[in-house]
């Protein structure tokens, strides 16, 4: 280009940018150059940005000394692998618990003993998972949808779930969950309104509510496997 720097010489004229960008860690193109791979692209310790690929504090510097892309690419399948099974694990128990929502048996049972909606809800929790702990009056849910205010109420945020190690998918698939609950609220009279958590009260209606909250979790959840996973083997019990 006329009145640019000569060919691999930077910083000549402070007026104008050099042809090729080298860098002042290497001579490898960088993403100034346009002979650059676009997937190669990133921002120069230099004139033009920071930390890219050169920057001895980047992901490319850092996993080349730890054992290079092969390395990084069997740390990231690792880490996809531990993904796929623990959503495995969840929809396995999320069977486990619609399976138990939707069993007539515990409906009848929980009839028969004058449950109302809260306690026969601890009774599936107790089918499923056995009694609580010494101390622990209840099951508490990650989230769960306000009766009253037809909202959803997260006891654990999405950091929360990151925090305990918990793919990003099944706080999702929790909120699908809870979504079913918030427009069976609306539906019923809206916020302020006494109807849904009246209806709730019911063993009957809350097996019906839930059954169709926990389908729309398995939903997601068999989705995502189905898209990352190959598919869902084992996932129902």
């Amino acid at each position: 280009m006329a009145g640019s720097s000569p060919p691999g010489v930077t910083g000549i004229n402070p007026w104008k940018p050099s042809a090729t960008t080298r860098g002042p860690l290497g001579s490898n193109n960088d993403a100034a150059d346009p002979d650059t791979p676009q997937w190669f692209k990133g921002n120069t310790p230099g004139p033009v940005g920071h930390a890219d690929h050169a920057d001895p504090a980047g992901t490319m510097c850092q996993m080349t000394r730890q054992g290079g892309v092969a390395d990084y690419l069997r740390q990231g399948r690792i880490a996809r692998l531990a993904d796929c099974n623990a959503v495995r694990r969840e929809l396995r128990e999320t069977y486990r618990v619609r399976n138990a929502f939707a069993d007539p048996a515990l409906i009848k049972q929980a009839d028969e003993k004058g449950m109302d909606g809260d306690e026969y809800n601890d009774l599936v929790g107790e089918s499923v998972f056995g009694p609580p702990r010494k101390g622990q009056a209840s099951f508490v849910a990650p989230m769960y949808t306000d009766p009253m205010k037809c909202r959803i109420v997260e006891n654990w945020d999405h950091a929360t779930y990151v925090a305990k190690g918990i793919p990003r998918i099944i706080y999702e698939a929790d909120r699908k969950h809870e979504e079913v609950h918030a427009k069976s609220c609306n539906d019923a009279g809206g916020p302020n309104s006494m109807e849904y958590r009246a209806r709730m009260s019911f063993p009957k209606n809350r097996s019906a509510d839930e059954v169709k909250a926990y389908n729309k979790k398995i939903e997601v959840l068999e989705k995502w496997l189905q898209a990352h996973c190959m598919g869902t083997a084992g996932s129902e019990p």
